[in-house]
């Protein structure tokens, strides 16, 4: 989903809020007015309330001449372009009303500040972040181009002195790599980009390869916050206790729980391996508030809200579980995931109260009857993921009245049309099975959000009645869909994801998706570029799995400079989350690091 929304208004209601962006752009026209004329032709002034025209041209034509009656002085702090100051008509309006999230909101601020004392990376992070924000295509292609033309000779140098090297730059920071082998390692952590560098992945970790890890973020002070070893190769870990910022550690097969006592800043925990973790070692580390594991006996478990009192994300992978009470209560657990064993009992649901999002495999019908009911509090549940054959009619689901995402994975469910009565819900996802069985989706006019995976047997046009579908994800099983053509008469859908030979089967794909703003192609392959080019709302290409070097990247770059182009992507899971300890799924940047990056 396009997340985000452009207002430049208030209507909250309370007193001045007409007047947040006005306030705004009077001010910008007094510091900086001929980058504002300009953005504001850019923009079009049709953007701002006919009201306010008058004043904010009087405004903008009296600072002018003053500056002109001054030899055409210098304006006060670092000047700024006019797609800066499209950006920051874009961003700070909706900072004001408080319409981004708090970390959106922080890294516009950050980003503001980096202009103020003229640090190039904070245009490039005000573009990223207006682009991704605002609800005009237009607007974001013109930002993005801007970014790309900024962007294009830092991202020269970085090749350089990265050469082969898999990073992640979010508006100009190096955020997150996956090098391999002990030279890329040492490359990257002498790199000046690795400056801000926070999450590292390696594969088949050596104990050589971590040591030349832990060394080089010691002795050129990187901050290493997120660590991915999920096939370490290494058994001994105390050497991360030399990484105190170490904030969240997966591990593979081989975890030595001892490190624990010397992790002070950890709080995300993850054990790909089976039984690495007792019981009474989960007390080593209290402060953990996410912890993912497969304990082989579950009485290792027990109690761990006791031990663990700040655990707020809990996944057990292949734990055995017959019920929930041995857990004991957990008060601050709002994520529980259970997917793999069947379970057989919900006692124990009611001790925990904060309980937001759920993920099981029932081991009997009736357990879906009695989920409102064994729930501490049913009105807070806002996600469910319900697996495997136990799961047949969804009529009690209705005592969830603010659930709003639902994922059935290789269930028995038949009838969907008890879901129209989830006012709340607005995202589905289907895994298994085949579509011929399932009926009621049409119903579903509430959906924005619908996922289609490993069925057979797809047909596309029921999807005509979903009015408000603004995000489509395929993943067929078997033959192709039938009703592809029903692609071009949704008229919401701004959001399509599905693999490259479900797009090679549409007749006329440029106007088959001629609405699609973000456009994810599954596979092996590559889209033509005059298709590309074609498509005037496109804003983001996401192409997961390519290689980076390929000269298509060259090429789409060079044709169409205001698409941006991902090739590496998080996964998202079935309560559609991010892989939090993925290498790729870094936040917005926030804070100003030292001097000298870049």
């Amino acid at each position: 989903m396009i997340r985000g929304e452009v207002c430049f208004v208030r209507d909250e209601g309370e007193e001045g809020a007409q007047r947040a962006r006005p306030r705004h752009l009077m001010c910008a026209a007094q510091s900086w007015p001929a980058q504002l004329l300009r953005a504001l032709e850019l923009a079009g002034w049709d953007q701002v309330p006919e009201e306010d025209h008058d004043e904010l041209r009087a405004r903008i034509d009296d600072s002018l001449h003053a500056r002109g009656e001054a030899g055409q002085g210098a304006q006060d702090g670092a000047a700024r372009s006019s797609s800066a100051m499209i950006a920051a008509a874009v961003l700070e309006p909706a900072r004001a009303a408080r319409r981004l999230r708090p970390e959106v909101a922080q890294a516009w601020v950050f980003a503001d500040r980096l202009q103020a004392q003229g640090d190039a990376r904070g245009e490039l992070l005000a573009l990223e972040l207006a682009a991704e924000h605002t609800e005009d295509p237009s607007q974001a292609r013109m930002l993005q181009r801007e970014r790309a033309r900024l962007w294009a000779p830092r991202r020269a140098r970085i090749n350089e002195r990265l050469a082969g090297l898999r990073l992640r730059f979010v508006g100009g920071f190096l955020i997150g790599a996956h090098p391999e082998g002990a030279s890329q390692i040492g490359r990257l952590l002498a790199a000046e980009a690795a400056e801000t560098l926070a999450r590292v992945r390696l594969d088949f970790c050596t104990q050589e390869e971590l040591a030349r890890l832990v060394d080089g973020a010691t002795v050129h002070g990187r901050t290493v916050a997120v660590l991915d070893l999920p096939n370490s190769r290494t058994s001994d870990l105390g050497v991360l206790g030399r990484l105190p910022r170490l904030r969240r550690l997966r591990v593979g097969e081989r975890f030595s729980p001892g490190v624990l006592a010397e992790l002070p800043s950890l709080r995300a925990l993850s054990l790909v391996g089976r039984g690495q973790l007792r019981g009474e070692q989960l007390g080593l580390r209290r402060e953990l508030e996410r912890l993912e594991c497969s304990p082989r006996d579950a009485s290792a478990l027990a109690g761990i809200g006791a031990r663990l009192p700040a655990l707020e994300w809990l996944s057990l992978g292949r734990a055995k579980l017959e019920g929930l009470a041995q857990l004991g209560p957990v008060p601050k657990l709002e994520v529980l995931r259970l997917p793999g064993e069947a379970l057989r009992e919900l006692d124990g649901l009611e001790a925990l109260p904060s309980l937001r999002e759920l993920q099981c495999r029932p081991g009997t019908l009736r357990l879906v009857r009695e989920l409102p009911e064994a729930l501490a509090a049913p009105h807070t549940l806002e996600r469910l993921a319900l697996l495997g054959s136990k799961v047949g009619e969804l009529d009690a689901l209705a005592g969830l009245p603010h659930l709003r995402h639902l994922a059935l994975v290789s269930t028995r469910v038949g009838e969907l049309e008890p879901l129209r009565r989830l006012a709340q819900l607005r995202s589905v996802q289907l895994e298994g099975g085949d579509m011929r069985r399932v009926s009621g989706l049409a119903r579903l006019e509430q959906l924005e959000q619908l996922g289609l995976g490993k069925l057979a047997n797809v047909d596309l046009a029921a999807l005509r009645e979903l009015p408000r579908l603004h995000t489509l994800t395929l993943r067929p099983g078997g033959r192709r869909p039938r009703g592809l053509e029903a692609l071009a008469s949704l008229s919401a859908l701004r959001r399509l994801s599905m693999p490259m030979e479900v797009f090679a089967a549409l007749d006329d794909p440029a106007s088959a998706l001629a609405g699609v703003e973000v456009l994810e192609l599954v596979g092996e392959g590559w889209p033509p570029l005059d298709f590309v080019a074609a498509l005037a709302r496109l804003r983001r290409l996401l192409l997961p799995g390519r290689s980076e070097r390929d000269p298509w990247i060259d090429a789409v770059r060079e044709r169409a400079p205001e698409v941006v182009v991902h090739i590496h992507l998080p996964p998202r899971d079935l309560l559609d989350h991010r892989d939090l300890y993925d290498w790729r799924a870094g936040p917005w940047p926030r804070e100003l690091p030292r001097a000298g990056a870049l």
